[in-house]
């Protein structure tokens, strides 16, 4: 049973060679610290998704991975990923409401000092999270780069209805990602204050 939030005949699938530069790129993750057991033995995952803005305004998905490893493990995966992805990306890391939530995003900001990362609030409901993803993914602005995990990625997605049953990590991170990225599109963080331009219409000088 499929939901109506995510089909990949949506997105265009390219080549990594074809994206073109990014004006912003994001990966997002989605924590969990249980590997499967017994008594759970189909726990959440760990999942981070790579999304670049192209200086063509199209969004890509250019990786996603997860997998289920203890604490020391998530945390060794997202380091390992933080390298790999370079200093020009930045990191997503959820920060859940209460002190548990708090205390577990400073350790992961700890374990990824000397990157970029950012906190991912989660207020809102998985649903309206993943809506506005959705939304561009429908209007044709999303294209996913072809890699051995585009069918797990693209499963999750198409099997998502918001009910919070099932597997929804690829989802949630997604939706970090997305939700960042497009953000950011309306709201530079990066810039200047121009006292020369003052005189004329141009005060910020956006870099």
């Amino acid at each position: 049973n499929t939901g109506s939030y995510f089909h990949r005949n949506w997105c265009e699938f390219v080549d990594l060679k074809d994206v073109p530069p990014a004006k912003a790129e994001m990966r997002a993750w989605d924590t969990a610290s249980t590997e499967p057991s017994e008594v759970n033995p189909d726990p959440d995952y760990t999942a981070g998704v790579k999304i670049r803005l192209g200086n063509d305004g199209y969004y890509y998905v250019i990786h996603a991975v997860r997998d289920r490893k203890r604490p020391s493990g998530v945390k060794q995966m997202m380091r390992k990923y933080a390298e790999v992805d370079g200093y020009k990306t930045t990191i997503g890391i959820p920060l859940d409401a209460g002190g548990a939530g708090k205390a577990v995003f400073e350790d992961h900001a700890k374990n990824l000092a000397g990157f970029k990362f950012k906190k991912c609030k989660t207020t809102k409901s998985q649903l309206e999270r993943f809506e506005p993803f959705s939304a561009a993914a429908e209007a044709g602005l999303v294209k996913i780069v072809k890699g051995d995990w585009n069918d797990e990625f693209c499963k999750e997605l198409e099997n998502f209805v918001g009910d919070g049953k099932g597997h929804d990590d690829f989802c949630d991170a997604v939706s970090d990602s997305f939700n960042n990225l497009s953000l950011s599109q309306v709201m530079p963080t990066d810039f200047t204050l121009n006292m020369n331009a003052m005189s004329s219409g141009n005060v910020w000088d956006i870099n």
